[in-house]
């Protein structure tokens, strides 16, 4: 069975290459269950996750480029708001 991590390390590679918004809906929903899952692992006694140093450096990179993703998205729509703003019709 795959370990819970990489599971949440495939989910979040899906989640980057996609831009369908449908898809990414269920992709945070999945994301979210399985992150409530590992959290609920670390707490308790019977820890049977395999978290690897690779393992956290794949999932930090992942979280940088989506995190890059979402601010090039962002700036986008800002400067098309300002563009919209700076052309309105009087």
């Amino acid at each position: 069975m795959e370990n819970s991590f990489d599971s949440l390390i495939k989910l979040l590679n899906n989640a980057l290459s996609s831009d369908d918004v449908s898809n990414l809906n269920d992709l945070e929903k999945e994301i979210q269950v399985l992150a409530s899952k590992i959290s609920s692992q670390l707490g308790s006694d019977d820890n049977n996750l395999e978290i690897t140093e690779e393992n956290l450096n794949q999932l930090k990179d992942l979280i940088d480029k989506i995190s890059n993703k979402n601010e090039k998205n962002k700036d986008y729509l800002l400067e098309f708001k300002e563009f919209l703003d700076n052309r309105k019709i009087k």
